[in-house]
This record gives C-alpha cells, structure tokens and sequence, in this order.
C-alpha cells in the first residue's frame, strides 16, 4: 500500500496534473467552451462507432471531427487543456505500463 500511497500523493502533486485540473475547472465553467468540447466528443465518438462497423460515410465523419477539434483549438485556454489532457494521459499510461510490468515480472520468471 506504500506504493500507492506514494503513486496518489505523486499525482496530486504533480505540475502537469494541477495545472490540468485548474484549467479544466475554467474551460468547464464556459458554457461555450463546455458546448464545443462535448461537440468535438459527440463526433469523435460518431467516428470511432463508424470505423468499428466499417461504415463507408468513415471519411466524412472524421473531416468533421477535425474541422470541429481544429475550430476548438483556435481558443488558446480551451489548446493549453487539451495539450496537459494529452500530457496527463501520457503519464497515466506509463505509470500503468510501470504496474503491469511489476505485476507480469513474477511470472516472467518461470
């Protein structure tokens, strides 16, 4: 439990993930920003449930995912959000990476 505790006090101290949560309370805050965002999402989503059935309109789907994420981007706060988002994830990934490594490494050995 050591590890954990030192993996959470990690996170809620780290720059990149405080700076993530204060801008991510501001952007959410935006009814304008809010709305765009979950826009950009709803299209995403639409694109990835597309790609999984093949679906031959793939194409147009994903042009109007990125014009929309390309128009949310032009907003600097709503960019600054994305890229720590983007960032935090990337963290998060290696620390599960780290942990599955540590888990499978026991069994490795037989």
């Amino acid at each position: 439990m050591k590890a954990v505790d030192a993996l959470i006090t990690y996170l809620e101290n780290d720059e990149t993930v405080l700076a993530y949560k204060r801008i991510e309370k501001k952007v959410l805050e935006t009814a304008a920003y809010k709305a765009l965002y979950q826009t950009v999402l709803d299209k995403q989503k639409a694109m990835v449930q597309a790609r999984e059935k093949n679906a031959s309109n793939l194409d147009a789907l994903k042009q109007h995912y990125e014009a929309a994420l390309s128009e949310l981007e032009k907003i600097p706060i709503v960019h600054h959000y994305l890229l720590l988002q983007s960032e935090v994830n990337t963290k998060l990934q290696m620390i599960t990476d780290l942990i599955e490594t540590a888990l499978n490494k026991p069994f490795d050995n037989r």
